[in-house]
């Protein structure tokens, strides 16, 4: 029975084929979920490193959830004995209390996003890795991309770990303004799309950094192109990262704020976070045949995807081809020729 073992373990299963370029992904959606079933545990494990970076900020958050909620539901409970005049003064409080807690949870948060961008880009490479179906120790791959790149990532985390805070003062002050003067919508508005852009291009400043030698400004005007040249497709892939969190307030709504919160933090704690940035590597990747290594001499395309002569096989075979006409077809990479 050992011997049977060992002998699967070095020339396969009986009776089944070899792996061979033809069984290789045909496509995007293909290579995703192959190469997600076969490092799914090491996605887990991953995010066991992943998770420690980001929890200073979930703690931030949960606290300043827990105090909104505490608050507003005081308020209610003291709106039931008060008078309309009353209501009117403890709600103009509520809010000078809630645009306090926003500020300091955004100065809090300035901190907890700062010290995330090295760890990223060691994340990133990792998952890049794995979406193109190549090989990537954990730890060590993890650790020297971390090394390499730790400068151009903090970079990215600083103005990451700012923005939050500047768009809310420029939405708050812009917003006041604008009561008055409706001239003043056109800086909030161009403060938030500025923002939303920054939110959409760092689907791709972390893979820029690990991938490609840019200077910093490079790097961040290859994310902003991409992130325009992508707009839609950009902007759903990172509304799918927010899912989670929709999906805990709806929850909260109807179960109760302990178990909108639970849910949550244990995806992100579980996987939660290496899977988004799987998700945004596979994505990256893709973005990245399409629009830069063509231009690029010497780039890797489509590393994980079959050849292109295998799907003209296959449409061949679809389209009815009998076995007495096969025919030998030339591949590449000095394999031997396919008896179709």
């Amino acid at each position: 029975m050992f011997s049977k073992l060992v002998n699967r373990f070095y020339y396969g299963k009986s009776g089944k084929g070899d792996y061979t370029r033809g069984d290789m992904p045909k496509n995007r959606i293909e290579l995703f979920f192959t190469t997600l079933k076969v490092r799914f545990s090491a996605l887990i494990r991953l995010n066991l490193i992943y998770f420690v970076v980001w929890l200073p900020m979930i703690l931030v958050l949960m606290n300043a959830v827990t105090l909104w909620i505490g608050g507003l539901s005081t308020l209610n409970e003291m709106a039931a004995n008060l008078s309309v005049d009353e209501i009117a003064i403890r709600t103009a409080e509520f809010k000078v209390f809630q645009h306090s807690l926003i500020l300091r949870t955004l100065l809090y948060l300035v901190p907890c996003i700062l010290i995330t961008g090295p760890v990223t880009a060691g994340v990133s490479y990792d998952v890049r890795n794995w979406a193109r179906d190549q090989h990537a120790f954990l730890w060590s791959d993890f650790k020297d991309a971390l090394k390499e790149n730790w400068k151009q990532a903090l970079g990215i985390s600083a103005i990451t770990s700012v923005l939050p805070l500047l768009s809310y003062l420029c939405y708050y002050f812009y917003g006041q303004m604008a009561r008055n003067n409706i001239v003043f919508y056109v800086p909030l508005i161009l403060a938030l799309l500025a923002a939303l852009m920054w939110w959409l291009a760092l689907t791709y400043f972390y893979f820029l950094i690990i991938g490609y030698k840019l200077k910093f400004k490079d790097v961040i005007r290859n994310g902003f192109l991409l992130a325009i040249a992508r707009f839609p497709q950009t902007l759903i892939i990172k509304l799918m990262s927010l899912i989670p969190i929709a999906i805990g307030v709806i929850i909260a709504t109807f179960v109760g704020i302990q178990w909108g919160m639970l849910v949550p933090i244990a995806f992100y704690f579980i996987i939660g976070f290496s899977l988004m940035r799987f998700i945004y590597a596979s994505y990256a990747v893709a973005v990245f045949d399409k629009l830069l290594n063509p231009r690029i001499e010497g780039a890797p395309i489509n590393m994980g995807l079959r050849d292109d002569k295998y799907n003209e096989i296959e449409e061949e075979i679809k389209a009815g081809m009998k076995e007495e006409n096969a025919v030998y077809i030339e591949v590449e990479d000095d394999e031997p020729k396919v008896d179709l």
